[in-house]
């Protein structure tokens, strides 16, 4: 793996007017990830009722990763305009592995080759050795895979957190898609500011702490 985020990061653009005022949902989960317990709030449609009801799920654990998926009821995983996921990834092999690595392998390196460098805007939300929330547009995904959606002329935005613990590495992110669009003007984004911010409320309150079972 290597390190591409110092370039990119350095181009960070300052994209959000005004301070999100939605509080975070009062649906939360828990949720063994190799070594780490994940907590995490409910995605951002879910209103009452029976949380199973609100979503379409996809879940698949292949060794050393694991990912759960949900997108509004009655939407499709080939054409969703709205998903929210817990991914993670057993990297003991990799115990030196930096968040920079895994952000340039498993972040940017694929969205550079699905939306093009020059359509990709980054605003870092919060830092720290091991965890990082980024606001992350990708303003057209000619370079993505048709077969789920991606296109020229459709745009990408994310509200994304990482966290490293120990070998295992997590992400939580709530992504929109819809027509591309210019990521300095946020009316053209695939979600209202008000949504936006509400998720990055929402996934600020994402942790993981370390789990008593071992992968």
């Amino acid at each position: 793996m290597r390190a591409v985020v110092g370039g990119l990061f350095a181009a960070v653009v300052a994209l959000l007017a005004g301070a999100a005022t939605a509080q975070p949902e009062k649906l939360n989960h828990t949720l063994n990830v190799y070594e780490a317990i994940v907590t995490y709030p409910g995605p951002i449609w879910y209103e009452s009722g029976n949380p199973i009801d609100a979503s379409e799920h996809y879940r698949r654990q292949n060794g050393p990763e694991f990912v759960i998926e949900q997108i509004p009821k009655g939407q499709k995983f080939e054409t969703w305009t709205s998903m929210y996921a817990v991914r993670g990834y057993y990297l003991a092999a990799r115990p030196d592995l930096t968040m920079d690595e895994f952000l340039g392998a498993n972040l940017l390196i694929p969205y550079e080759q699905t939306c093009g460098r020059e359509n990709i805007a980054i605003r870092v939300l919060e830092r720290l050795p091991d965890r990082i929330m980024l606001l992350f547009l990708c303003q057209n995904s000619a370079g993505g895979p048709g077969r789920i959606g991606y296109r020229d002329g459709v745009g990408e935005l994310a509200v994304y957190k990482a966290f490293k613990l120990k070998t295992t590495f997590v992400e939580v992110f709530q992504k929109w898609r819809g027509p591309r669009f210019v990521a300095g003007d946020n009316t053209t984004w695939p979600a209202a500011v008000a949504d936006v911010n509400h998720v990055i409320e929402l996934i600020k309150t994402a942790a993981v702490h370390p789990s008593p079972r071992q992968p």
